[in-house]
């Protein structure tokens, strides 16, 4: 997994990861994270991507506040808002590389409050 903001200096700075990637014969997927929301930025990074034969995950990690507001205090986007939209986007990334190196899908038991 490579992650990379949709940003044209992000994107060419893959470049090497990408081709170090290849020539050892290694699966790359290419995550895009911090996408704008409400933008067709992601869609655009991830097209111009598949376009030059990388691979993309076909999930993404948009900017979301509860990002941010979650590492204040070291949590994750699960566990400051376990049902908000950033949860679901870790989840369905999680769910998604479960499937790509072939690993069962756990639950995960939260904490009693």
């Amino acid at each position: 997994m490579i992650p990379c903001r949709a940003s044209t200096f992000d994107l060419e700075a893959i470049e090497t990861t990408l081709l170090l990637a290849k020539a050892a014969g290694k699966p790359a997927y290419v995550v895009l994270n911090a996408v704008p929301p409400r933008s067709g930025i992601g869609r655009e990074a991830a097209e111009g991507l598949t376009g030059r034969g990388a691979k993309v995950a076909p999930c993404q990690i948009t900017q979301r506040a509860a990002f941010t507001h979650s590492v204040i205090d070291g949590r994750t986007a699960q566990e400051f808002e376990p049902e908000g939209k950033a949860a679901a986007e870790i989840r369905q990334l999680y769910e998604w590389i479960c499937g790509i190196v072939d690993m069962p899908i756990r639950g995960h038991a939260r904490k009693a409050a």
